[in-house]
């Protein structure tokens, strides 16, 4: 219980640092970078534990959200 609560206010943490970094016209490096490796870092999660049958594969969905988020982020300043 005490990892999922720190893993969900990281992830808290992160969002946070995300909408602040992003309240200028055009986002620092470093927030474009936050924002990148969270969503593959969450994506991977959501693939590696689908494919091994830990969790529902509806968080497939959520893995292609984030894909897509990153290349919608690459897309216009990678």
């Amino acid at each position: 219980r005490w990892l999922v609560q720190t893993v969900g206010l990281l992830v808290t943490c992160v969002a946070i640092s995300l909408a602040a970094g992003t309240r200028r016209d055009l986002p620092s490096q470093e927030t474009l970078v936050l924002a990148v490796s969270s969503a593959l870092a969450l994506a991977s999660v959501d693939v590696v534990h689908t494919v091994r049958g830990r969790i529902s594969p509806v968080y497939l969905a959520d893995a292609v959200a984030e894909l897509l988020l990153v290349a919608g982020l690459c897309g216009t300043r990678c």
